[in-house]
């Protein structure tokens, strides 16, 4: 399994015009989970966005459970008519194979290797890209090519290369 530690966006100024590097020559990848609830064992990814400089990625889900009524007024997300709405708007979604495969293939088209960093990762987001993972069957292959992509944010904080 991934092995994780958490870090905060707000510590970045966005947009960047190039990647942010550790001193280790880590290439920073901000990325953050929308899901259906906070339940960590049973909650399903909706949205996984991330960015690594100027380098975007986004992609929507369609959740096989319901969104909790506090998920969906945090987040703005709700299903409708067997749509995904964002603030009462459709967006277009994939599966969640495809979604995980997508951002992996996103990972290994940036600068290697590369260092993932989210707000509250450890309790929430490692858990559920875990699961999803495994779900989906794609565990070896991320950590065939990323298995120290996962380190505590204090050591990025420090060791960022502007």
């Amino acid at each position: 399994m991934v092995q994780l530690h958490p870090a905060v966006f707000t510590c970045v100024q966005w947009p960047l015009s190039r990647p942010l590097q550790t001193s280790g020559g880590k290439t920073v990848v901000f990325f953050d989970l929308e899901t259906t609830g906070l339940e960590t064992w049973r909650c399903e990814i909706i949205q996984l966005a991330a960015f690594s400089g100027d380098r975007t990625f986004n992609v929507y889900t369609m959740p096989e459970i319901a969104i909790d009524r506090g998920a969906a007024e945090v987040t703005g997300f709700s299903v409708q008519d067997g749509a995904l709405l964002l603030q009462g708007r459709a967006v277009l979604t994939v599966t969640l194979t495809e979604a995980l495969t997508s951002f992996l293939d996103f990972l290994q088209s940036l600068e290697q290797p590369v260092l993932l960093a989210a707000h509250g990762a450890r309790r929430f987001d490692k858990p559920v890209l875990d699961r999803a993972l495994l779900r989906c069957s794609l565990t070896r292959r991320f950590s065939s090519w990323a298995p120290d992509s996962w380190t505590p944010y204090r050591s990025v904080g420090r060791s960022i290369r502007g």
